[in-house]
């Protein structure tokens, strides 16, 4: 149990740091704005009690105050203040500065009389013998020890409950729809800091009962559901600053990789037309160059298919249409169909112009198309190309005369 927790925690602790410094990064551009601190702060708490929690950590800290279990306060401490921490941030989040800077205050006051009475009740017990994983079951029914850990829950248990119920309030007003998803994932995380209270709350019970048999709930459960919680907060605060470009990357690939059929076929009738060989697959996945390569890949099948249009087949389209509308395929899909019907002729490496060619058209494309909304559609022409039974039926029946 020692080693697992000699490596969950760091991790935690690592996750916590990271958000932490993304967030100094930014109190550095604005170093007086008190929701910045309260946020960066919100960050660090969480990592040091990781910190200091991790069983290694723990027991050199001990052996250097040479105060056994110190690290159990120290750990309790910097969760207190995280809790009163992240009710700072919520009130300067939701209230003017004016009417918050009062309430502020009260909840910095009573928070600091919590902790000083938690380090009283703490330090006037002894507690012999090192517990870095079972200190809050082991030393239950000492009565000061007792107070002590009642103290700590209810304080960490309010704060996160208040925690809880604002960011899921703030969560339905907001318009942004990352800032939206990070409160609510901040609540969820909450629920879990929760599960974390409940747990130990129910184990010391049962100790001041007399039964052990709810230990590992303290031991395992708490720690477990500590860790997530920890990691869901710490992910939700930095959502909304990561998680729009990586949702707009993620698209760009989607769409480069589904132009790639007709991309693939475009290079194969007019090499001319390519700009740059392929790039390797490790090199697919480099956000730095991801939106160049997107739309170099939409200005070469463009290219491609103005060179290849006097090919285009507009019976393969017609006949090909006619089978996308019968078998029920949306609007939009029956176009991609009719286009990549029609084109398909001219891609094939032998394919000359129609005999009897009356004008040739460019290819068809969406009205006031932007450079996404043009990919989207060249993408589902590659998949129509490449997929649909319509085309190749189509393309199969055509003849010199389809022009």
């Amino acid at each position: 149990m020692i080693t697992f927790f000699n490596i969950v925690y760091p991790l935690c602790a690592l996750l916590g740091f990271a958000t932490c410094a993304y967030k100094v990064r930014d109190l550095r551009k604005d170093p007086r704005n008190p929701a910045l601190i309260a946020l960066t702060l919100a960050r660090a708490f969480p990592a040091l009690s990781f910190t200091f929690a991790t069983p290694v950590v723990y027991l050199a800290v001990d052996r250097l105050a040479g105060v056994a279990n110190l690290s159990t306060l120290i750990v309790y401490l910097f969760i207190t203040a995280n809790s009163v921490t992240a009710q700072v941030l919520l009130l300067l989040w939701s209230r003017p500065a004016a009417t918050a800077r009062g309430a502020v205050r009260w909840r910095l006051a009573g928070f600091g009389v919590v902790m000083a009475a938690m380090a009283a009740l703490f330090l006037t017990t002894s507690h012999a013998g090192e517990h870095a994983i079972d200190f809050d079951v082991h030393f239950a029914r000492q009565p000061a020890t007792a107070v002590f850990l009642s103290v700590y829950l209810v304080a960490f248990a309010t704060g996160l409950t208040l925690s809880a119920l604002m960011t899921w309030r703030f969560s339905k007003v907001v318009p942004q729809r990352w800032l939206r998803r990070g409160l609510l994932l901040n609540a969820v995380g909450a629920a879990f800091g929760l599960g974390y209270a409940a747990g130990k709350a129910v184990s010391i019970v049962a100790r001041w009962l007399g039964s052990s048999a709810l230990d590992d709930v303290n031991i395992l459960w708490a720690p477990v559901s500590a860790c997530v919680g920890a990691v869901l907060i710490a992910v939700s605060s930095s959502l909304p600053a990561w998680a729009p470009n990586a949702e707009t990357a993620v698209l760009r690939f989607r769409r480069y990789r589904r132009m790639e059929p007709l991309w693939r076929a475009v290079r194969d009738a007019k090499p001319s037309v390519i700009l740059e060989p392929e790039v390797g697959r490790l090199d697919r996945w480099d956000p730095r160059r991801l939106e160049d390569r997107l739309y170099r890949r939409v200005i070469e099948i463009r290219d491609g298919l103005l060179a290849a249009r006097p090919g285009f087949s507009d019976g393969a389209a017609a006949r090909a249409r006619a089978a996308a509308e019968a078998a029920g395929l949306p609007p939009e899909e029956a176009d991609a169909v009719a286009e990549a019907a029609r084109i398909a002729p001219a891609l094939r490496p032998s394919a000359e112009p129609p005999a009897e060619a009356t004008e040739a058209r460019a290819p068809a494309e969406p009205e006031a198309a932007d450079p996404d909304a043009e990919a989207d559609w060249l993408g589902r022409v590659a998949q129509a190309l490449a997929r649909s039974p319509h085309v190749r039926t189509a393309t199969t029946q055509a003849t010199p005369t389809d022009a």
